[in-house]
């Protein structure tokens, strides 16, 4: 486990960035529509 928590860290702000933008873009066509 923690050898992947190490190497899942490295990606995290790609991991997390990328699926929040998704949900802020599903989010705001939902709101235009």
């Amino acid at each position: 486990f923690k050898n992947w928590y190490n190497s899942g860290r490295r990606h995290s702000s790609l991991g997390y960035a990328y699926p929040w933008v998704k949900l802020l873009e599903a989010t705001e066509s939902s709101n235009v529509a």
